[in-house]
């Protein structure tokens, strides 16, 4: 399993307990304090165990192209590709996929 997958799972078991405990201290309802959280919890433990996490990576990695740390991180990580390419010497070429 992914350990992102399992930190999320963890994470909101925590939430769950915490607003639970929250619902009780302050009189809230259980529909507005623990039914949320519940369905949530439901949503990333089918993410997991049905599509191996995907579903929260791509939420994730939607939310981290916000940040322009990200963004810095993708240019190096291209332009290592053209930097190796430029070095050996590869001939740009097209690749035909069929």
């Amino acid at each position: 399993m992914n350990p992102i997958s399992l930190n999320a799972i963890a994470l909101f078991v925590a939430l769950l307990s915490g607003s639970y405990w929250i619902g009780s201290l302050f009189n809230i309802a259980l529909e507005f304090s623990v039914i949320p959280t519940l369905g949530l919890l439901g949503l990333v433990t089918l993410d997991t165990l049905g599509f191996q996490g995907r579903g929260l990576t791509i939420f994730l990695d939607s939310w981290a192209r916000l940040s322009p740390r990200y963004r810095q991180r993708v240019v190096h990580h291209e332009a290592g590709h053209f930097l190796t390419a430029y070095h050996c010497a590869i001939q740009p070429c097209a690749v035909d996929p069929a």
